[in-house]
């Protein structure tokens, strides 16, 4: 470290102590020095003013506003440039937004109590020229630093004119305990982080810092993810947006001692987080971080006054070559042999002055390799299949180029750059294409698995998001779409009518629409449970989740999409089978079943293509998915097809397997193109990328046709959805709309054509028998849901909850049917995959409620409420037929009545209740025939001037005037308690027995 910078803090360090008191001493020398040292000014307008939550200090080039939670910048405005170094920063966590300059003791759970809390704030000076303010923040009984009480100061001092400022933050341990913040994954004690959007979006934002004299820096597509480099003489740490108009740049320049440097990318924006050594604070001790921090343009002048001129040094060419920004494109994707197309060439200039710049176009073939990623394009070579170099004029704003080419004959890919040559910068921008034959086309099946299982516990409330309905209507797409992912997918395809698509919209998410749409959706709230749904049936949301079932509704029946089945709540079939035995069979099969209703029920489909959860396959699952009117499945080319034994000819024809006398036919999905959608093309990290991914599928597409002419490639997409699981769902969703219509265009020159996974079969006329299919799944092992206690703790819950209803289904008579549905609950795979383990889901709420049920018959009212609302639902109960006679006098005339025995609440009348209007003196016997399975109408309630008398089965009213009669239902009392039968209970009761009589005695000896 150089000597300035030494001296600089010691300086800071040492002021730091006496800044509590400063305005009371009325500052002493320490602030002359500073200001001499760091140029603020000798006079000037620093203003200062307090606001609702933040504070805002102009200083002349530029305002920032610091919110007092975390002490962080959430607005940054540079005067020269209009340039923004935090507004734009999106939402991150619990961090809330990814606002700049956020510190952190990594002891803690991320992001901490420091970047999180609200801190005290006081204006310690300001003269105009030079501004300090005070944060303050106690922290007490810190449980995760070991119960220590702190108090940490932070200073921020500015000065007028200056685009740097000095930051300084001090811990004070001022309880009886040491703190030693370190955490079990790294020798660090605290960091201090350079963070956010440097610029409108994080578009062409750089990671940058230097160590040891040694500058690294890392542009869009090689940006730093979840990376730590030892960083023992860290200079400086930036992010960069080079792009905008002179430039920007957000710096910190630590004047400690560093350990580290963390980087860290998305679409929330970068990090370069600057990491200290681990240290030990005593009692009364007290430990201080010093920073430069930087926030402007590249100006060369200010950044040398802090020493940062190998930033500037780093950076001046990537600057000015990024005042101009290129993208090329074509004007379709897919071209036949000898086909005229155009090559798009967009030229944005930053400068205020034309400028003369020479247009270099190239194409080269790549051959009929399969791209497995855009980092292959960037560095592609190949043979030259044509050129082109003009001299063009770049305007400030955007320029436009079109140069018509000629396609080449030789079917393949081909690289599309264009390079840009102005005032010695270059710029340069890639893009991609195909040229094929329609006699090379492929049939290709896209398959979306869209699933969200039940998070609502026995009672029916959530107790976290409802996502079902949130990926409806939730903002997450901005600023390409409106609504959620659910809503978006349905629409975008509705766009498109040419391309076709299946689609499973799992069960238990139907399920959810279905039931919200009638009966609201419940949140638990920190008081308790939110009765009044936060989402009822006729909230506009709601109306949002109707919309997009119509949607879907709308497209199958117009033929365009193909909606597929499932389990009713996505149990991996396969897994239990296999690990827990054939005792399963038997519920898997009710709980197919139940999942093909539940699909008919609210997308009025009898679908016979069925989605296997997790691809989790047994050759045991054949008779029972027979039975519930399965025809098709899909599963896996690597862990299933490679493995299966029979008639193999490749994973582009359909194939049959035979158990017991029951088949289904099996499609196998492209391993390669099902991956290369679920976790590749859909990572963009800027719409231009979002383009040129889409390119990218489409063009691999057409390779496997010209490999495999005439086959079917299924591209099928497994886990919660593709569009939400991706770095950047709204980006993820433009490439989804690029993609659409790139394949749409692609259909219309004959070259390949998307089809349901049922055309698909019928289009390969043949299928050919296989033997056997390997018990695994897309995971290829259990690990992912089997390999920790917790998990296998769950799983052995559910085995235990299934051999009790096995053990008690006769004696659980109509409950039986309930206890099976709650066991369906539990395992659902979601709640037991590694990365969102939800233990209490199934040991907490389902778990317990279900074991008490089987041995009790204690079924929880909502969901016996729910089970019947959705199984009445799906199977009304009939029309009865009811003969009543009346008599009046001498004359018996019959009549029919139709009565609806609906049961809609537990003790509660029935809907749409018999009535009778009969004259004075006649007389009405209705026979009762059984309702709702073993249940019957227990008592009658008579209206009106009339008698009733309960016979064998009937009814006899003798009627005085107009009577109404009403049947009123009662639930059946539960079944008798089991007896105690297991060992381990016995034991513990005579334990506590011997236990309470040892208490008895010793209290009757005390007592003599």
């Amino acid at each position: 470290m150089r000597f300035i910078e030494i001296l600089l803090l010691a300086l800071v360090i040492i002021t730091s102590s006496h800044i509590l008191v400063a305005q009371a001493q009325g500052l002493p020398g320490w602030v002359d020095q500073y200001a001499q040292f760091m140029g603020c000014p000798g006079n000037g307008s620093i203003s200062v003013i307090r606001g609702e939550g933040s504070v805002s200090v102009n200083v002349g080039v530029a305002l920032i506003t610091i919110d007092l939670r975390g002490v962080r910048v959430s607005n940054w405005l540079i005067y020269s440039n209009n340039g923004q170094l935090a507004a734009y920063s999106p939402p991150r966590g619990a961090l809330s937004h990814s606002y700049p300059l956020y510190d952190w003791i990594p002891a803690e759970d991320w992001p901490g109590t420091l970047a999180t809390s609200e801190w005290g704030y006081r204006l310690v000076f300001n003269n105009g020229s030079m501004a300090v303010l005070e944060f303050t923040l106690n922290v007490t009984n810190d449980e995760q630093l070991g119960g220590v009480n702190l108090t940490v100061v932070k200073y921020l001092v500015f000065c007028w004119g200056r685009y740097y400022f000095l930051w300084v933050s001090r811990i004070i341990n001022r309880g009886p305990i040491a703190l030693n913040p370190t955490p079990n994954w790294a020798p660090i004690g605290y960091t201090l982080a350079d963070t956010g959007v440097v610029g409108s979006t994080v578009d062409h934002d750089y990671q940058a810092y230097a160590n040891g004299g040694q500058v690294y820096l890392w542009g869009p597509g090689d940006w730093q993810n979840w990376v730590r480099y030892s960083a023992p003489d860290l200079q400086w740490v930036a992010i960069i947006n080079p792009i905008h108009p002179g430039g920007l740049v957000l710096a910190i320049k630590p004047l400690n001692v560093t350990y580290s440097v963390w980087l860290e990318s998305d679409f929330n924006g970068l990090e370069v987080r600057v990491e200290y050594p681990q240290f030990l604070l005593e009692p009364g001790g007290s430990v201080s971080f010093v920073a430069l921090v930087y926030g402007g343009p590249f100006n060369e002048s200010q950044l040398t006054e802090v020493n940062l001129t190998s930033l500037y040094e780093a950076c001046e060419g990537l600057v000015q070559q990024s005042q101009f920004s290129l993208w090329v494109g074509t004007d379709r994707v897919v071209y036949l042999p000898g086909m005229r197309g155009l090559v798009l060439v967009n030229v944005t200039s930053s400068l205020n002055q034309p400028v003369e710049a020479t247009l270099n176009l190239t194409l080269t073939y790549l051959g009929g390799e399969l791209i497995s990623d855009l980092g292959q394009l960037y560095s592609a070579s190949g043979e030259l299949a044509w050129s082109r170099v003009i001299n063009v004029t770049v305007t400030p704003g955007t320029s436009k180029f079109n140069v018509s080419f000629t396609a080449p004959v030789q079917p393949g890919a081909y690289l599309v750059k264009a390079t840009l040559m102005v005032n010695g910068a270059e710029a340069w921008a890639i893009s991609l294409i195909a040229v094929s034959k329609p006699a090379d086309g492929v049939y290709v099946a896209f398959f979306f698995h869209d699933h969200q299982g039940t998070g609502y516990t026995p009672s029916g409330v959530y107790t976290g998001t409802p996502y079902a309905f949130y990926h409806v209507w939730a903002s997450e797409l901005e600023p390409y779409f409106n609504y959620g992912v659910y809503y978006v997918q349905a629409y975008l395809l509705s766009q498109y009518p040419l391309v076709h698509w299946t689609v499973e919209l799992s069960p238990p998410l139907l399920w959810q629409w279905w039931y919200g749409l009638r009966y609201g959706v419940y949140e638990q709230t920190p008081s308790g449970l939110a009765y009044t749904p936060p989402l009822s049936p006729t909230n506009p949301y709601m109306q949002l989740v109707n919309e997009t079932i119509w949607m879907f509704r709308d497209m199958a029946s117009r033929g365009q999409v193909e909606l597929a089945t499932s389990f009713f709540d996505h149990p991996i079939a396969g897994f239990l089978v296999t690990y827990f035995g054939p005792q399963w069979l038997g519920l898997l099969s009710d709980d197919a079943r139940l999942g093909v209703e539940v699909t008919r029920l609210v997308l009025g489909v009898n679908s016979t293509v069925f989605w296997v959860p997790e691809m989790w396959w047994s050759d045991e699952l054949v008779p029972l998915l027979a039975g519930a009117g399965v025809k098709v499945v899909v599963l896996d080319q690597q862990y299933e097809y490679n493995g299966a034994e029979g008639e193999l000819h490749g994973i582009y024809v359909p194939y049959t397997i035979t158990v017991n006398g029951s088949r289904v036919i099996v499609l196998f999905r492209d391993t390669f193109m099902s991956n290369l959608l679920s976790f590749t093309v859909n990572n963009e990290d800027n719409p231009a990328q979002a383009e040129l991914n889409a390119r990218l599928m489409v063009v691999d597409l057409v390779l496997r046709g010209i490999e495999h002419p005439g086959g079917v490639d299924v591209v099928a997409t497994d886990g919660e959805n593709w569009i939400i699981m991706s770095k950047s769902p709204p980006l993820a969703a433009l490439f989804f709309s690029y993609l659409l219509n790139y394949l749409n265009q692609t259909q219309a020159i004959g070259v390949l054509e998307t089809v349901t996974v049922s055309q698909a079969v019928k289009l390969a006329g043949v299928a050919y028998n296989l033997t056997y299919i390997p018990p695994r799944t897309w995971a290829g092992t259990a690990a992912i849901w089997d390999s920790t206690p917790t998990q296998q703790l769950m799983w052995s819950m559910a085995n235990d909850a299934l051999e009790c209803w096995l053990q008690n289904r006769t004696r659980l008579g109509a409950n039986a049917s309930i206890v099976e549905w709650m066991i369906m609950h539990m395992i659902d795979s979601d709640h037991y995959y590694m990365s969102f383990l939800d233990e209490d889901y199934v040991t907490k709420y389902w778990g317990p409620a279900t074991l008490r049920a089987c041995r009790t018959g204690d079924v929880p009212t909502w969901v016996y409420l729910a089970w019947y609302r959705l199984t009445t639902a799906i199977n009304p109960p009939p029309t009865y037929t009811l003969t009543v006679t009346a008599t009046a006098g001498n004359l018996t005339v019959p009549i029919t009545v139709s009565a609806n025995a609906l049961v809609n609440l537990i003790n509660e009348t029935v809907e749409g209740s018999l009535r009778l209007r009969l004259y004075n003196g006649s007389t009405a016997i209705i026979k009762v025939p059984g309702v709702v399975g073993e249940y019957r109408f227990s008592r009658w309630v008579v209206s009106g001037s009339g008698a009733a008398m309960v016979g064998n089965g009937t009814i006899k009213v003798v009627v005085n005037g107009n009577v109404s009669i009403r049947a009123l239902y009662t639930r059946p009392s539960p079944p008798t308690p089991l007896p105690i039968t297991n060992s381990m209970v016995l034991l513990s009761l005579l334990a506590a027995m011997v236990l309470a009589i040892a208490i008895i005695a010793v209290l009757m000896r005390l007592r003599r």
